[in-house]
């Protein structure tokens, strides 16, 4: 009887895993405006990502053994008058997102939801495409 028992909850319990494993989960982005690099103002915002399409780099940190995931934002993207604005994926506490290659980044993406369009390597770092699934 305790066998059958334990089968029972245990295959519930391999159940609900693997329902949590196909569910995606919203990619949290973090914006630093630098209206004035002089003054040293900024704004810093935090957001989910809602795009259907976008581009981002997935440029080194601490010597080149993690990534970080960030692009600069053209000031043509937006209507407000600044020097410099950069656009970063991060975590519940907005801290950058690290990851370990360009292999770990994209599986990343494509756990939440996000398919690889493009592609395109630069001196120090990948440039990505990618869309909605």
């Amino acid at each position: 009887m305790k066998k059958i028992l334990l089968s029972i909850v245990l295959a519930s319990l391999l159940s609900c895993s693997s329902k949590k494993n196909n569910k995606t989960s919203a990619i949290l982005t973090k914006t630093i405006t630098f209206i004035s690099l002089k003054d040293n103002k900024f704004e810093k915002k935090l957001d989910t990502l809602k795009d259907a399409s976008f581009k981002i780099g997935l440029h080194p940190e601490n010597k080149g053994f993690e990534f970080i995931a960030r692009k600069e934002i053209p000031k043509t993207e937006t209507n407000k008058n600044f020097d410099v604005a950069f656009f970063y994926l991060v975590d519940e506490k907005g801290n950058n997102l690290k990851f370990k290659s360009n292999t770990d980044f994209k599986n990343f993406m494509d756990k939440n939801g996000y398919q690889l369009i493009d592609q395109k390597s630069s001196i120090y770092h990948m440039d990505y495409t990618f869309e909605k699934k």
